[in-house]
């Protein structure tokens, strides 16, 4: 929608899906950077934000937080977040960050089902 008024809305627009994969560690000294990564792709207004995991070697308390932040984050702009991962331990240290299970983690290599993501 293009709205001309100076104070109405000049346009609204989503980009279905935006990926972002960490390689390394995604821990207190890296989750600054990552934290400017996934800012910038959250701008582009994914509808589903899926957040590559594969080649994480290790995930701690900040990292999940991050993960945790950017899952709210999404949630408020009306998306999706996706976690895909291929170690045990990064899908065990985020249940432990996240008892309610909000965060959807799917294995590497998987997609999350369309119909899962908010039916789009």
């Amino acid at each position: 929608m293009i709205d001309g008024h100076s104070r109405g809305l000049v346009a609204a627009w989503r980009v279905a899906e935006v990926e972002v994969s960490i390689a390394g560690d995604l821990d207190a000294w890296s989750a600054d950077q990552a934290s400017r990564v996934l800012d910038d792709a959250m701008r582009l207004r994914p509808e589903v934000l899926v957040l590559d995991m594969a080649k994480c070697c290790s995930l701690d308390v900040a990292g999940a937080m991050l993960i945790m932040q950017t899952h709210q984050r999404m949630r408020y702009a009306g998306g999706t977040l996706s976690v895909r991962s291929t170690l045990p331990q990064i899908a065990m240290t985020l249940r432990a960050a996240d008892p309610h299970g909000v965060v959807q983690v799917v294995p590497a290599g998987q997609r999350q089902p369309r119909h899962a993501a908010g039916g789009r």
